[in-house]
């Protein structure tokens, strides 16, 4: 009888199939759980994008442009005479901008009408309409499974 040392070859096979099993699972997870993280670390920042603009608005006494890349979903705000960048907040690659104005101006002393915008969670799986005030308030945050048939209108 000779005498083994080691695995087989099937049950090499065997322990590394578990192994890479159990790896992409808890590395699925853990990258969901970081994505969940990120994207709700956004949202109080991008409030506190609104809230200072309309601060350093007052400030400067100047009117600033806050807007939105499409594409990308950046949030940048200027002073709108000197063009100079006061701050850029990038979103989570989860996060979707999919819809609404992409483009104000905070003045100083005067508010306007609140308005609707629109991101789509590829993390939740879900659309957040978000109804925001330009005086620098999110007063209105909703989410739904399926996007709203009408745009942006009101549910």
């Amino acid at each position: 009888m000779v005498k083994r040392r080691g695995f087989t070859l099937y049950e090499m096979l065997l322990v590394l199939a578990v192994v890479t099993s159990l790896t992409t699972l808890v590395g699925f997870q853990s990258n969901r759980r970081t994505n969940m993280a990120a994207e709700q670390a956004f949202w109080p920042a991008w409030q506190r994008v609104w809230q200072t603009g309309r601060q350093q608005a007052i400030q400067l006494r100047q009117p600033l442009r806050l807007s939105v890349d499409q594409k990308t979903g950046t949030t940048t705000l200027r002073v709108i005479r000197s063009g100079r960048l006061l701050s850029r907040l990038r979103p989570p690659a989860t996060l979707k901008w999919r819809g609404g104005e992409s483009s104000w101006q905070l003045l100083p002393h005067r508010g306007t009408a609140p308005r609707l915008v629109e991101w789509y969670s590829t993390t939740y799986r879900c659309w957040w309409y978000q109804t925001i005030q330009l005086g620098g308030n999110l007063i209105h945050v909703e989410s739904a499974q399926q996007r709203r048939s009408s745009g942006l209108s009101p549910a």
